[in-house]
């Protein structure tokens, strides 16, 4: 396990929100296997990015010093994790800017008209604003996550923006993004020529 390597006091939080897949169950077993680090948030009625936000809220909550958060499903690589600690003395977040996604051409047109629209409008300048790769300050997540309402469904882009706009020292990191192995995502399908069900 990835949180075996760093500071003894890591921990791993799961933000549950009801799916049909069994994430609880399976991470309680994992966590009563001997990962008392790992913490499972059950049924907390949010969808993904309101669900980021009960996340950042309760590392903060817990007294952490560094909150990183990443996708499930394969989407992303936890060895990938271990260049980004090494920044954070001279930065206060450090993004991830997927530069091959394996999520389909919709994703990363999306993320494109979004940075466009954040330039245009807000003169922020970024690669990417809604990686699911991220490390960050917790001192600097705080100072901006109560703007935002609890079920806003966007979190990262907004703390993405706040954190340029602000010059709060952000650094982008190319990391790679996979086709999700877990249960398929509406990107995925329609990619894979399915519907948006």
């Amino acid at each position: 396990m990835v949180l075996e390597r760093k500071a003894g006091n890591s921990g791993l939080v799961i933000a549950d929100s009801g799916d049909a897949d069994r994430t609880p169950v399976i991470f309680k077993k994992i966590q009563g296997g001997g990962y008392g680090e790992l913490e499972v948030l059950t049924r907390t009625g949010k969808q993904h990015g309101s669900n980021l936000i009960v996340l950042y809220q309760y590392a903060i909550s817990q007294g952490a010093d560094y909150i990183f958060q990443t996708d499930f499903d394969g989407l992303t690589s936890p060895a990938e994790s271990a260049a980004f600690g090494s920044r954070l003395l001279q930065h206060n977040a450090i993004p991830g800017d997927r530069k091959v996604r394996g999520d389909g051409e919709i994703g990363a047109s999306v993320e494109h008209i979004v940075c466009a629209l954040l330039k245009l409008y807000v003169t922020v300048s970024a690669p990417e604003a809604n990686a699911p790769f991220r490390l960050m300050k917790s001192p600097v997540v705080k100072k901006y996550i109560d703007r935002l309402s609890q079920d806003y469904n966007v979190a990262n882009n907004m703390l993405t923006t706040y954190f340029a706009y602000y010059k709060e020292k952000p650094i982008f990191r190319k990391v790679s993004f996979k086709v999700r192995q877990g249960a398929a995502g509406k990107t995925n399908n329609c990619r894979k020529g399915g519907d948006w069900k």
